[in-house]
């Protein structure tokens, strides 16, 4: 097997993990932890086992508690290990001597010159992160620059444009309103339109015009006014007879007020008054 992490030999006695029968893999793992790391003696009943590294004595029956199975399960799985050249076992003064192989794959501790490559090895995976993330950070602004709404240019054509009400003020505040409106994609020219088109408001034309910031808040390029339309006299109709009717009026009374003044004069008023 290759691969390997370090487990703390006290998983198994861990509060946090429930007493409960053990997995195929959990007993492997067992076997592999339970193992001496090192050559030792130690008392077994009433006989004095000696264990090599990578050796551990135990009973089937003390297996079987252990790992909450039956002894006749114990049994089986051991055999199939030893087929699988993963452990031997032996009999010594009465106990079992269980040999997990090639142990030192397992528990083998790491030598200067491993921790020296191993600490190498993650220093070059760190920068190599790194570097990804700050090209991810890179790619990312990048992306969001080419996403970016570019400066609105024309906000004088809208300032010039608009019904301004006492005199041009709040400027900044109008064109930071402006700019807000671009960017969420209303075309200047359609604010421009706008604001020409405000002069047929008929608040507008009694001189009450909205602020020009107000006016962008509400969108003012939306609002529709009706044009004003243009009225042509026509001949013959009432508007020309009573404009008729007028100037005879006019002429009669130029007549009187002349022959009142020849009168006054003392003579004939002239033919060229009439």
């Amino acid at each position: 097997m290759s691969g390997t992490v370090n487990i703390a030999r006290s998983i198994f006695d861990h509060a946090v993990f429930a007493d409960e029968p053990k997995t195929e893999r959990e007993a492997w793992i067992w076997l592999i932890m339970k193992a001496s790391w090192k050559a030792r003696a130690y008392r077994v009943g009433n006989a004095v086992v000696h264990t090599e590294r990578g050796q551990l004595a135990a009973s089937v029956r003390y297996l079987a508690s252990e790992w909450q199975w039956t002894p006749a399960k114990v049994q089986r799985y051991l055999k199939r290990l030893e087929k699988m050249d993963m452990l031997r076992s032996q009999a010594d003064t009465g106990v079992t001597v269980l040999t997990i192989c090639n142990y030192d794959e397992y528990q083998s501790p790491a030598q200067a010159s491993d921790t020296a490559a191993i600490q190498q090895r993650y220093s070059a995976d760190t920068r190599q992160k790194k570097e990804e993330i700050r090209e991810e950070g890179k790619k990312d602004a990048d992306a969001s620059s080419a996403h970016r709404v570019a400066k609105p240019s024309r906000f004088q054509e809208f300032w010039d444009a608009y019904p301004h009400r006492g005199g041009k003020k709040k400027r900044a505040d109008a064109e930071a309103r402006y700019a807000k409106a671009v960017k969420a994609g209303i075309p200047e020219q359609s604010i421009i339109d706008g604001a020409l088109n405000a002069r047929n408001d008929p608040s507008v034309n009694r001189g009450y015009a909205r602020d020009p910031t107000t006016w962008l808040n509400q969108e003012g390029w939306t609002d529709e006014f009706p044009s004003q339309p243009n009225l042509t006299i026509i001949n013959g109709g009432p508007h020309d007879r009573a404009s008729s009717y007028d100037r005879q009026a006019s002429n009669a009374n130029s007549s009187a007020r002349q022959i009142a003044f020849a009168a006054r004069a003392g003579r004939a008023p002239s033919a060229d008054c009439f």
